[in-house]
């Protein structure tokens, strides 16, 4: 599914607020990725949010992210894992994408969703490379885990377009919600 921006809304008395809606869906059937295209240029930071479950039957699924629809081997990522008994940490290089954690199978308790909220930093800038500072959590009743990321892109190009996808060419289920948001950090 690729979401084409809408055009930003401005707060009580037409000031630029300082988190406004870009674009948002909550999906209506099963779908493999998710896109943010023509992404304007207007703000400062990016935020990105989802409540996500995968439709695979068995196991979670990892939540991957993409910038400008680079497959390049250019991506890595540090992370810190926590799940309520063990806490661990790891760093990849040389990434196709960025990790953004795993969120439930089709068999985890019904209406379970895992959620992500995903801020990119000076998303416009093309003096230096990209970062994306994850946050991830999915209960499954009981146990689950919780994710701090730090994901880096190596290339300075401006972010105009996001993909988000499931491992294992899993789908993300109907009723799976993301929505992008621009922060200006002044009026």
């Amino acid at each position: 599914m690729i979401l084409g921006t809408v055009a930003a809304v401005a707060s009580a008395g037409g000031l630029p607020s300082a988190m406004t809606a870009i674009a948002s869906t909550t999906l209506g059937s099963a779908t493999a990725t998710v896109t943010f295209s023509s992404i304007p240029t207007t703000y400062d930071d990016l935020v990105l949010i989802g409540y996500t479950r995968s439709a695979a039957i068995a196991t979670s699924r990892g939540c991957r992210l993409r910038f400008n629809n680079d497959t390049a081997t250019n991506y890595s990522g540090t992370f810190l894992i926590g799940d309520g008994a063990t806490a661990s940490s790891s760093q990849v290089s040389t990434q196709d994408q960025i990790f953004v954690g795993n969120v439930p199978a089709a068999s985890a308790t019904a209406n379970i969703f895992g959620s992500f909220r995903i801020e990119i930093v000076d998303y416009k800038n093309t003096s230096y490379n990209k970062t994306a500072l994850i946050r991830n959590a999915m209960d499954l009743n009981g146990s689950g885990a919780t994710y701090l990321n730090a994901g880096l892109r190596l290339s300075t190009s401006a972010v105009s377009r996001l993909d988000l996808y499931l491992d294992s060419a899993s789908d993300f289920v109907s009723g799976s919600v993301f929505a992008l948001y621009g922060i200006k950090k002044a009026a």
